[in-house]
C-alpha cells in the first residue's frame, strides 16, 4: 500500500474516533439555568415547556436545545421536521451550534435532508464566523482533504489560534497533515514532526491520537512495525469500549499469533 494511501485511510479513521469523542461544553445562558436543571433530573417534559416559553422569547439557545429535544425524543414525540426547522430558527438567529448541526444534517442526510457536502460545508462556514471551535476543526479537516495548497493555507489559518491554545483537536488535525505531507513530498523532517505531536497527544491520553499510533505501530509502514505495543494500546482502548479498538486487538491478536 502506497504511503500516501495509508495515511488518508488513518487520517479518515482517526477523525472518526475525534468525532465520536468531540463533545466540547455548551456555555450556557443563565436564563436556561432552570432547563438545566430539569434535564440533569431527567424531567424532559418540564424541561421542553420551559425552553419553549424561552425560545417564544426569542432565546436562540433555548431553540437550539428544543430542537435537540426534538430529534432525540425528549419531553416529546421524535420530530424531525419539526427538529430540522428549529435549528434553521437557532441558526438564523446567529447560534452557533445550530449551524454546527445543520451542517452535520446535511453531511449525513438526516432529519428528512438530503445528504449536501456543500451545505455542509456553508453552516460550518457560517459556524466559524460565529466563534465555534468545532466548526473550525471540523471545516479544516474538510480543506486538508482537499488537497490543494489554498486550501491547506486556510486550513491551517483556521486551527493557528486553537493550536495556540493547545487545543489537542486542532494539534491533531495539523499533525497528522503533516505527516501526509511528509511522506507525499519526501520530507522526513515534516513527517517526523507531526509524528512527534501524534506521541505527545498520545502520552497526554488523547484517545485519537493513541488510536492512530497504534494503528501506526500495527501497520509498520511509517515506523518500524510493533505488534506487541500495538496490542497493548488498541487493548487500553478496549476497555474503554473506544469505537473499532476491540475489532483491531483481534486483528493483531492474530498477526502476532501467526508469526
Amino acid at each position: 500500500m502506497k504511503k500516501s494511501l495509508l495515511l488518508a485511510i488513518l487520517l479518515f479513521a482517526s477523525h472518526s474516533i475525534y468525532a465520536a469523542s468531540n463533545t466540547q461544553p455548551q456555555h450556557i445562558d443563565p436564563a436556561l439555568a432552570k432547563a438545566q436543571q430539569l434535564i440533569k433530573a431527567q424531567d424532559y417534559h418540564a424541561a421542553y415547556q420551559e425552553l419553549e416559553g424561552l425560545s417564544e422569547q426569542g432565546n436562540a439557545q433555548a431553540t437550539y436545545n428544543l430542537a435537540y429535544l426534538n430529534e432525540t425524543g425528549k419531553g416529546v414525540a421524535s420530530n424531525p421536521k419539526q427538529a430540522l426547522a428549529l435549528y434553521q430558527k437557532a441558526a438564523a438567529a446567529g447560534y452557533a451550534k445550530a449551524h454546527y448541526a445543520l451542517a452535520q444534517h446535511y453531511s449525513a442526510g438526516r432529519l428528512g435532508l438530503n445528504a449536501d457536502p456543500a451545505k455542509a460545508k456553508q453552516h460550518l462556514e457560517q459556524a466559524v464566523q460565529q466563534g465555534s471551535p468545532e466548526a473550525s476543526i471540523e471545516l479544516a479537516f474538510l480543506l486538508f482533504a482537499e488537497d490543494t495548497p489554498a486550501s491547506a493555507q486556510k486550513a491551517s489559518q483556521l486551527l493557528a489560534p486553537l493550536i495556540q491554545q493547545k487545543d489537542p483537536q486542532a494539534i491533531h488535525i495539523q499533525a497528522l497533515y503533516n505527516i501526509n505531507q511528509g511522506l507525499k513530498n519526501t520530507n522526513p523532517a515534516l513527517t517526523s514532526q507531526g509524528l512527534d505531536q501524534i506521541k505527545l497527544l498520545a502520552e497526554k491520553g488523547y484517545i485519537p491520537a493513541l488510536m492512530m499510533m497504534a494503528d501506526i505501530f500495527a501497520k509498520g509502514d511509517i515506523v518500524e512495525q510493533d505488534l506487541a505495543e500495538a496490542e497493548k494500546i488498541y487493548s487500553l482502548l478496549s476497555q474503554d469500549n473506544v469505537p473499532q479498538a476491540k475489532q483491531r486487538l483481534q486483528e493483531v491478536k492474530q498477526q502476532i499469533a501467526a508469526k
